[in-house]
């Protein structure tokens, strides 16, 4: 379901009559907040990114730069993505064949790359996160690629403002697309909150209209939506009365 239609199932489940109460920038902190914690509790667990999380999976192959190379060893390293949030998967090949790929911690990487038995080679290979990505410390030669598999941060959900909404008489655009916020009538044709058209007027007959393009939609998977909008009801609700951040996390680790 798009952002709108979420919002939707949010005021069902806090009652409508509750709902006027808050303004869109609410339901945005709320949708912000939710989706985030939502992402936090699943992103450890493999079953939970299956499941929860499949959307967010990302596939890269990363532009490998070398910065050290000794006769002994090698250091490569490469960046994270723009969009990266948190680790999954990492396989390197060196010349095509897979190796094998460890972690190592800053602090025992030099007494590894001084031992003879436990030194990388391009069989057996360490990788080490830092501030801008990953070093790669493997043996001398050869070519270096990697397959890197990451969870990309969730987009925010976005209702876009007040101003951004045109209502019953305002002028739209013939040929844009929009998503309406209520129930909405345009060349005659009438839609529901969450239904999305293209303009062919300069006016609205009435209702209230978003552009699409203004509007961020949840990018989870459509399976968890009705999930994401229960939670974000609770959030809301309790915000009302002193909310308690530490009792939804609990709530939120039993969904």
């Amino acid at each position: 379901m798009n952002i709108i239609e979420q919002k939707e199932r949010v005021d069902f489940y806090m009652d409508r009559s509750r709902a006027p109460r808050f303004s869109l920038n609410q339901y945005n902190i709320a949708f912000r907040e939710v989706t985030m914690a939502f992402f936090d509790e699943n992103r450890k667990d493999e079953i939970a990114i299956r499941d929860n999380l499949y959307t967010l999976l990302t596939t890269v192959t990363p532009t490998i730069t070398t910065v050290t190379t000794t006769s002994t060893y090698t250091i490569n390293h490469f960046n994270y993505p723009a969009d990266y949030h948190f680790f999954n998967n990492l396989q390197v090949y060196v010349d095509g064949e897979l190796a094998r790929v460890l972690p190592i911690n800053g602090d025992e990487i030099n007494p590894v790359l001084l031992d003879s038995f436990k030194r990388p080679s391009n069989t057996k290979i360490y990788h080490k996160e830092d501030a801008t990505g990953y070093s790669l410390y493997r043996g001398v030669g050869g070519t270096c690629t990697a397959s890197f598999v990451y969870l990309k941060a969730p987009a925010s959900p976005y209702l876009g403002n007040d101003s951004d909404y045109i209502t019953t008489g305002g002028t739209i655009a013939i040929g844009t697309s929009y998503t309406c916020f209520e129930q909405s009538v345009e060349s005659g044709t009438t839609y529901n909150p969450g239904d999305v058209f293209t303009a062919s007027s300069i006016t609205l007959t009435s209702g209230k209209v978003i552009p699409t393009s203004v509007l961020v939609d949840c990018d989870l998977p459509d399976t968890v939506h009705e999930d994401i909008a229960k939670m974000v009801a609770e959030y809301m609700s309790g915000s009302v009365e002193n909310f308690n951040k530490a009792a939804f996390s609990e709530k939120l680790t039993k969904q």
